[in-house]
């Protein structure tokens, strides 16, 4: 049964709101950047540590379980002691494993700095999505988060390209070095963000508590919904990512420093997706756009799986398909997630972690499915990404019913 929705806390004035998405967005530039720099080196770490294909796509498995561990952890946090302070200890991890994974002397000590490299680069996004929370109602929120997706779209957009004129001049080492200044910088940036949790509406909470709290959320049939519809889609989204480089480089030899511009094309479609996200949710409920996503995705997973299916498939009829789906990731995104949040104003970090945690830890088990089933075809991705966005928009029928005209 749904729980009944708390009464509107008060919410922390936004004075610029532009600066406010800016530096909101480059913070959120953190995951992609971190997994999407390096694709491209991905089938030569593995050559220069003398690991194979399963092992080589574990370490962005383990960035992504990282992930996925790290939001239970800095959600909580970020309710008890505000949104500012906990960012600075998450940058400054990050900043540290950064640094060791361009170090690392074997496959585990890679997977292992992933590990904890995650779990530090995780604080700025799950909690510049709760702060987000603290300062808009939904259809404002699901705007201000489409705005910043905008601006951290920047990110999957130059990360291949940029990777791979790193990976061919200066090695894949440099790589991390780079992520490690990236997140260097990011501290300067946090000192223009105002915080958006006073004191007097933080939760300290028991450890129990906490366990209680994550458990409550499970009975809110609406909250299910979306925490399904984006882990699944999650699932599908890491699939992509931990597959794209041996799909393009592996099988259809695209050349390493030719990589970035053939991902890019998802990216300048889910830009394009942005700005349409942005034109319905002024004229339609967030939940008709998300389910309108949910479809694209899953029409164009299932036509991947014909085209990795077909003897003829060719890389003009794959790329396309695959940058449609990717693109459908504007219009779940934002929406998804200004939904799961909409009911929780004095939880929204948890609420953030656990949807977060939720997606990271599916995308996790989607690209271990990739790097398990891995057959040196495009098959292994498609198939993971067909049926994983088919159960998100499943799990969207299911659970989630649109809300009241004029509800928030």
């Amino acid at each position: 049964m749904d729980a009944e929705p708390l009464a509107p806390a008060p919410r922390v004035v936004i004075a610029d709101r532009r600066l406010f998405v800016l530096v909101l967005g480059a913070l959120s530039m953190m995951a992609p950047l971190s997994h999407d720099m390096y694709l491209p080196a991905l089938p030569g770490i593995g050559r220069t540590l003398g690991i194979d294909e399963a092992t080589t796509v574990a370490t962005l498995s383990a960035f992504v379980i990282g992930f996925a561990v790290g939001q239970l952890i800095w959600g909580p946090v970020g309710d008890r002691f505000g949104r500012r302070g906990p960012i600075v200890v998450g940058l400054l991890l990050y900043v540290a494993a950064s640094f060791a994974c361009a170090n690392a002397g074997s496959g585990a000590a890679l997977v292992g700095c992933r590990f904890i490299q995650a779990i530090g680069g995780c604080a700025p996004v799950v909690l510049a999505q709760a702060m987000v929370r603290d300062a808009y109602e939904r259809r404002d929120g699901a705007h201000v988060l489409s705005l910043m997706l905008l601006v951290g779209n920047i990110a999957p957009l130059l990360a291949p390209t940029i990777g791979g004129a790193i990976l061919v001049w200066l090695g894949w080492r440099s790589i991390f070095l780079a992520l490690g200044l990236f997140g260097a910088f990011s501290l300067l940036g946090l000192v223009l963000l105002p915080e958006t949790l006073p004191p007097e509406r933080r939760h300290p909470r028991p450890r129990r508590d906490l366990v209680l709290g994550y458990l409550s959320l499970f009975g809110h049939r609406r909250y299910l919904g979306y925490l399904l519809t984006a882990g699944c889609y999650g699932g599908a989204f890491f699939s992509w990512l931990a597959g794209s480089s041996f799909v393009f480089i592996g099988y259809y030899h695209v050349p390493v420093q030719y990589f970035g511009f053939v991902f890019s094309g998802g990216v300048v479609a889910m830009m394009a997706a942005n700005f349409l996200n942005r034109a319905l949710i002024r004229r339609l409920d967030p939940d008709h756009v998300l389910r309108f996503g949910l479809a694209i995705a899953s029409l164009a997973g299932l036509a991947s799986i014909a085209v990795a299916s077909h003897p003829e498939g060719r890389l003009w009829l794959m790329a396309p398909v695959l940058w449609i789906f990717v693109g459908s990731q504007a219009l779940i995104g934002p929406n998804a997630t200004a939904g799961a949040l909409a009911d929780f104003p004095d939880r929204a970090g948890m609420a953030a972690a656990l949807l977060g945690a939720t997606r990271s830890g599916c995308g996790a088990v989607g690209g271990m499915c990739v790097g398990w089933f891995a057959d040196g075809t495009p098959w292994p991705t498609a198939a993971v990404i067909g049926s994983l966005s088919a159960a998100a928009l499943v799990s969207n029928l299911l659970f989630i019913r649109t809300r009241p005209p004029g509800q928030a």
